[in-house]
């Protein structure tokens, strides 16, 4: 469990030898998003995404796509644009600082098991 200096919490789970979903939820005080296969999807299947509010549910149907080929594409037509150099590296560095929270969170988890 993650929480922020506002007590925002999130939860994560994953695992490596579970049944594959690769699906992602959020919810807030008025509603809900829901991702059915996000990541690593097959460029064939088309995603869908449900949004939930009390008694309404939508759901959408996106469009299939290469998501490797459109990541590969997008890398490169930013590599080239030093316009937004330090848009992604701003980002880049709030997603390390991310990733470092986890790791300590678990490096204490860890440490207060023994």
């Amino acid at each position: 469990m993650l929480k922020n200096d506002a007590g925002q919490v999130a939860q994560i789970s994953f695992g490596f030898d579970n049944y594959y979903q690769c699906n992602y939820r959020i919810w807030g005080s008025r509603g809900a998003v829901f991702v059915k296969r996000a990541y690593s999807i097959p460029s064939h299947m088309a995603p869908e995404i449900t949004l939930e509010q009390q008694d309404i549910i939508k759901t959408f149907t996106l469009p299939p796509a290469n998501h490797f080929q459109n990541s590969l594409d997008f890398f490169s037509e930013e590599a080239g644009n030093p316009e937004n150099y330090d848009l992604h590296y701003t980002s880049i560095l709030e997603q390390a600082h991310i990733v470092d929270n986890i790791k300590r969170h678990f490096d204490q988890t860890k440490e207060g098991e023994n």
